[in-house]
């Protein structure tokens, strides 16, 4: 709704901006949806499940976290909204927060196991995630 009723209400005034946006909305969106998929929905909602530390896992230990991160900010460029860009870093900042709440209960569950694939993966975004992108 914000972006229907606010578009181009903000900074971005050069046309290429929707292109952009949308591709890089696409691009967070599709990362997002793969690592949901990859992980399950039954483990993505906090149910019994073992410790990923594969795949994509093996170098961010928020996936899901950065593509809906990289989704809102594609939006925002896309859509061109103040409103939206409100919402949006605020959405941002719960997505960012969120792993803080989640990790005293990924190292009671997992104990060492965790420990350790904490030591040497990512919370976010690390340069092997970087590395891996652009080295294919």
């Amino acid at each position: 709704m914000l972006a229907a009723l606010d578009q181009d209400s903000f900074i971005f005034t050069e046309r290429w901006n929707k292109l952009a946006g949308s591709g890089i909305a696409a691009i967070g969106m599709g990362f997002a949806l793969s690592t949901l998929f990859e992980l399950g929905w039954m483990e993505s909602s906090g149910r019994e499940g073992e410790l990923r530390t594969d795949g994509i896992y093996q170098y961010t230990r928020n996936p899901q976290s950065v593509g809906f991160i990289t989704f809102i900010v594609g939006a925002i460029i896309a859509v061109n909204s103040r409103k939206l860009a409100v919402h949006g870093i605020l959405t941002i900042l719960v997505y960012a927060l969120f792993p803080f709440a989640e990790e005293p209960w990924l190292r009671e569950r997992y104990g060492q196991e965790y420990d350790e694939y904490r030591e040497r993966t990512s919370r976010f975004i690390g340069w092997n995630l970087v590395k891996k992108l652009f080295t294919r």
